[in-house]
């Protein structure tokens, strides 16, 4: 059992588990406390600190932080009828797709994918290529999913473009960003094969007629199988049904696989660009730089 406590909260914890015949068997301070008893079972104490905005900080012993924002401390469940807070199903993808998941960390989001009907990326769902891929409309729900193609995405297809020592993106901040791409007046869509997000696409119209396309992203595991191209097909025929008459979008310029995508397409440069931000305060980083590209429609 995993157990999410304020740090202060330890001593109480543990006396509360010593009765049961739980002792501490590894302390691995400021992160966690693991208690173990001799007739069997695991308690896991998750140590956090509690931040003004409702979420929880939890320092991991590599000397990073993890955050549980607070929508991932939402959930409510029972255990032996009686209701307690735990996380969401949200929550425990969050915490489950930082990593490469093993064989146990599949079976649990599965659990929740087949009971709640969680929103699931690779590589907890998909793989089934003869299953043919849907594009459908996107909600907040699917943000957390396509945060996760997001960055797997961004990772490996930049790898070469940003400075190793440039700044990651992370799940929490790219889950914030897809709720509000997920919702209106914005219009975001997701790719679906085999039971599994493997690509996402979202576009707003302004007062002017023209849309702005962001965040397309395929999940690396289906890469060089078109999908790029089906959600950008699928992002312009409902724009052009939303009333749009042109779209823009930005793209790296070092990016050449998507560049190559748009201009088969019709899409051309404008001859704006801008320069991607690698971080606040850092300094002696190479710039990286945005062309914008623009589409009739």
């Amino acid at each position: 059992l995993d157990l999410v406590v304020v740090r202060e909260d330890r001593g109480a914890a543990e006396a509360a588990l010593a009765p049961l015949g739980y002792a501490v068997v590894a302390d691995e301070p400021p992160a966690r406390v693991v208690l173990e008893r001799p007739a069997g079972g695991t308690v896991d104490l998750h140590l956090v600190t509690l931040d003004d905005s409702g979420g929880a900080l939890q320092a991991l012993v590599d000397g990073s932080t993890f955050r549980y924002p607070p929508e991932a401390l939402a959930g409510t469940g029972v255990i032996g009828g009686v209701a307690v807070p735990c996380l969401s199903a949200e929550g425990q993808l969050l915490t489950h797709a930082g990593d490469e998941p093993d064989a146990g960390d599949r079976s649990d989001i599965a659990l929740l994918r087949d009971r709640l009907g969680l929103p699931v990326p690779p590589p907890f769902g998909g793989g089934d290529t003869s299953v043919a891929p849907t594009v459908r409309r996107a909600g907040p729900a699917d943000a957390l999913a396509a945060a996760v193609v997001n960055r797997r995405a961004a990772l490996l297809a930049y790898r070469h473009i940003f400075p190793a020592t440039a700044p990651k993106p992370t799940l929490q901040r790219l889950w914030e960003v897809y709720r509000q791409r997920f919702s209106p007046p914005s219009r975001g869509l997701v790719l679906e094969e085999d039971g599994a997000v493997v690509g996402c696409v979202a576009a707003a119209v302004d007062d002017g007629g023209e849309a702005e396309v962001v965040g397309l992203y395929v999940d690396p595991s289906c890469w060089r199988q078109g999908h790029a191209a089906r959600l950008l097909v699928a992002v312009l025929d409902d724009l052009r049904d939303a009333g749009a008459g042109s779209a823009r979008l930005w793209v790296l310029e070092h990016n050449t696989a998507a560049r190559a995508i748009y201009e088969r397409r019709g899409w051309r440069t404008d001859g704006a660009t801008r320069v991607v931000s690698t971080g606040p305060g850092v300094e002696g980083l190479p710039e990286v730089v945005e062309l914008r590209y623009r589409l009739a429609l």
